[in-house]
């Protein structure tokens, strides 16, 4: 199987789930084995993401300045905003995202439904009866997991996967009008939520000082995702606990941690009182760096970005969390700094590239993607393309009629002669462009004799000449003993034997770029089987 039928499941799927998903089964299982090669022989290394590998560039920079590495929490109760954010957390908690679950049904097995399930022909004994009903409550105490459930109906009835899932759609309808409830866990929206609890565990068995960091995700309840704002964003977010530690602690790690990636001109301002309560007053700060390519609508000053914020949390939201030195908090927000370093104006582009961004194929990927539709299967089949090729060569500008032999020799059972004629007369053996080229220049695709361009390797006779090899091996295994292969003048791809893959064929029409393969070919090869 090459490609999947969607349209063909699809329309399957409006009949029956289940015959679609039983049918799309059947498709794959063909006993093939696949061919590892096709990975394995990459032509280089994995690409890596953009923001991962800033991320990890980031995390060597940090452990290079001596900090060590932990995981911090994600999810974490209402009340926790509250302790670190005072009364205005609740206009916090309005930028969380609240987590919910659907509740566990209370599903019955009633004589109606016992009823549809022996509609479906499966026999239903008291016994399976009772094991069903007891896989059910297992359900709905927990001791059954929910992605079991279809396992475990499709073993109790003794039924294949697909009955039973027709049994879980027909029978069991308490799922489709489940709702989600609400709980009063939240999704982490800024790292600092996590650090107090971290911080609070650490300090009961390691010595001050204690520095720390952790990069992760953040999640924010955006109104809308644009240029600048995404609902999940990672945050690289540094504290060091010490007695006595001061504000210039943040700046520092601010200069050390940014220094390698380009930055090494630095402001620092003040952030104004009462903004972010788990700071102490007077004591946040916001870093901005220079950068004279970009501009920052939150900056009064041209190039000058934000690139970070620091600050001493408050000595009452630490003790909330039973927490006995200061500490110094660093954020710096990972997108920004990618941004910056790859020149991304469009955040979206950056993270989500297969979404975003703009597809582009360079020449060589073009041309990578261009190549024969039929060769030859066999030794003989590939050694009769050739000598095609070299007649071709040598004789194509011959006056006609003309006839030259190009093999001769055993191929499938057969002997066979294979010759390449030009009956006509006053002509030449080959037409004007058998010896043109296909070639990709600045995402079109061309054939010339020459052109200043990146080839493929492929000239219209090689491509003919391997179309006729495989038309001369079907013919004889389907019994054919005589058989003529002639090709006219390429209009396109498929006159010339190529394939071009329909990612090239899409980018090519998008950029209105073009596939001009025209020329006249006229060449002819006959196959005699003694």
């Amino acid at each position: 199987m090459k490609k999947i039928p969607t349209s063909e499941i699809l329309r399957i799927k409006e009949k029956s789930f289940e015959e679609a998903w039983k049918y799309g089964g059947e498709l794959l299982d063909d006993g093939s084995t696949y061919d590892l090669r096709r990975i394995e022989q990459a032509p280089s290394r994995g690409a890596p993401h953009a923001l991962n590998d800033l991320i990890e560039k980031m995390r060597q920079r940090l452990l290079e300045l001596g900090f060590d590495e932990v995981i911090n929490e994600t999810i974490f109760p209402e009340a926790d905003i509250m302790k670190q954010w005072g009364p205005t957390g609740f206009a916090i908690l309005d930028r969380c995202y609240y987590l919910a679950a659907l509740p566990r049904p209370d599903v019955g097995l009633s004589s109606q439904k016992q009823e549809i399930i022996k509609s479906f022909g499966i026999h239903l004994p008291p016994k399976k009866v009772a094991a069903l009903q007891l896989t059910l409550h297992k359900l709905k105490t927990g001791e059954l997991e929910s992605d079991e459930l279809i396992r475990e109906i499709a073993k109790v009835l003794d039924v294949p996967d697909d009955r039973a899932i027709q049994v879980f759609e027909e029978v069991f309808f308490e799922f489709k009008d489940l709702k989600p409830l609400a709980s009063n866990l939240t999704l982490r929206s800024h790292m600092t939520a996590a650090w107090f609890d971290t911080l609070a565990t650490v300090q009961k068995y390691t010595a001050v000082p204690v520095t720390l960091f952790s990069i992760g995700p953040r999640y924010r309840r955006e109104q809308r995702e644009d240029a600048t704002h995404l609902r999940v964003h990672d945050s690289a977010s540094c504290v060091v606990m010490d007695e006595d530690v001061s504000i210039d602690v943040g700046k520092w790690l601010v200069e050390e941690f940014l220094r390698p990636f380009g930055f090494d001109d630095f402001q620092f301002r003040q952030v104004a009182t009462g903004t972010d309560t788990y700071y102490a007053p007077g004591k946040h700060y916001e870093a901005f760096a220079y950068s004279p390519d970009f501009n920052d609508a939150r900056s009064n000053d041209a190039g000058w970005l934000e690139v970070a914020d620091f600050g001493l949390y408050s000595p009452l939201t630490l003790a909330n969390y039973g927490i006995e030195y200061p500490v110094v908090n660093c954020g710096i927000g990972v997108e920004r700094i990618a941004m910056i370093a790859h020149a991304f104006k469009d955040i979206r582009t950056l993270v989500y590239p297969q979404f975003y961004g703009e597809f582009v194929l360079t020449d060589d990927e073009l041309a990578s993607l261009i190549a024969l539709k039929h060769t030859p299967a066999t030794l003989q089949g590939e050694a009769i393309q050739q000598a095609i090729v070299s007649v071709c060569k040598t004789h194509g500008a011959d006056a006609s009629p003309v006839e030259f032999v190009a093999w001769e020799g055993e191929l499938l059972d057969n002997f066979v002669k294979i010759t390449v004629i030009e009956p006509e007369e006053n002509t030449k053996l080959c037409g004007p462009a058998f010896l043109n080229e296909v070639f990709v220049k600045d995402g079109n695709v061309i054939g010339a004799v020459k052109l200043e361009g990146l080839s493929t390797g492929i000239t219209y006779i090689k491509a003919f000449a391997a179309e006729a090899a495989y038309e001369i091996e079907k013919a004889l295994q389907q019994g054919k003993t005589k058989l003529e292969v002639r090709v006219r003048i390429s209009r396109s791809p498929n006159d010339l034997n190529l394939r071009i893959d329909p990612i090239a064929t899409r980018y090519i029409t998008s950029r209105n770029k073009k596939i001009d393969l025209r020329g006249p070919i006229f060449t002819t090869v006959r196959m005699q089987a003694v």
